[in-house]
């Protein structure tokens, strides 16, 4: 799991301009894009945020994405909590996939 987190963090870095996923505006633009660079990107963010979810919180946001979830449903998840809410979309892009993850996978409390 380290491993991918990390090649997808590299892949990130050197691939994708700083400003891409900024904001949730710049993620969901490239989400929807049909483009299959752009598709990679957005698959590529939102699965290194949910990678770092797995084990730490992410501004106060924590998720228990269970084993059986794939990469395409997590996206899925983020992209229709994008759509639903148009008015926080100004948030990070890391914030906001880790609140819509957070609301899908709430962990249990202790």
């Amino acid at each position: 799991m380290r491993m991918t987190l990390t090649l997808v963090l590299l892949l990130l870095t050197c691939c994708v301009g700083a400003n891409v996923f900024k904001t949730g505006y710049g993620l969901h633009n490239e989400c929807n894009n049909e483009s299959s660079k752009a598709q990679s990107y957005c698959l590529g963010f939102v699965t290194g945020v949910a990678e770092v979810l797995d084990s730490n919180a992410v501004n106060g946001y924590s998720a228990c994405i269970p084993n059986n979830v794939n990469q395409g449903e997590v996206r899925d998840i983020v992209v229709k909590f994008l759509e639903d809410h148009p008015e926080l979309r100004h948030y990070e892009a890391h914030v906001l996939i880790a609140r819509a993850l957070s609301e899908a996978f709430p962990c249990p409390k202790k």
